[in-house]
């Protein structure tokens, strides 16, 4: 009896995609910025609790001042943690993960700005969801 190999498919969960894409993101941060950067994520779970998805990217925003294109400056730590939670709105995974902003580009402000309520909460829980993992690799790494 002849059997035919076997092929695995590896299908990853929503919250294995998260961390792995935090863990991609955190070890991208540059060791001179880490410090600052750890503390940042650490922080906007509350910041978005306190004041909302859309204030709390707005002040990253406005820390990290723009770069020559106008773009948020990802090189400062504020505009890298806001570039890592704004990317993940935006990004599509096939079959698996379309963000709440899929398509939009990098700004996420504009964005939220003209969201409904239906799209705003589901992108705020997926904010929290993948800081979570920002925050847990973020301290990780500091303490390596």
């Amino acid at each position: 009896m002849s059997h035919a190999p076997q092929h695995h498919v590896t299908v990853k969960t929503l919250d294995q995609l998260r961390a792995e894409y935090s863990w991609k993101r955190v070890n991208e941060v540059p060791q001179g910025s880490s410090k600052d950067y750890t503390n940042i994520v650490k922080k906007l779970p509350a910041q978005i609790a306190t004041n909302g998805l859309g204030q709390a990217l707005a002040f990253l925003a406005y820390k990290a001042g723009r770069s020559k294109d106008g773009r948020v400056d990802d090189q400062k730590p504020h505009g890298r943690a806001f570039h890592d939670v704004v990317d993940w709105l935006t990004r599509r995974i096939e079959g698996v993960y379309q963000g709440p902003y899929e398509g939009q580009g990098a700004d996420g402000l504009t964005a939220l700005v003209g969201a409904d309520s239906q799209n705003y909460l589901r992108a705020r829980a997926e904010a929290l969801a993948v800081l979570g993992y920002l925050r847990l690799f973020a301290a990780t790494r500091g303490k390596a």
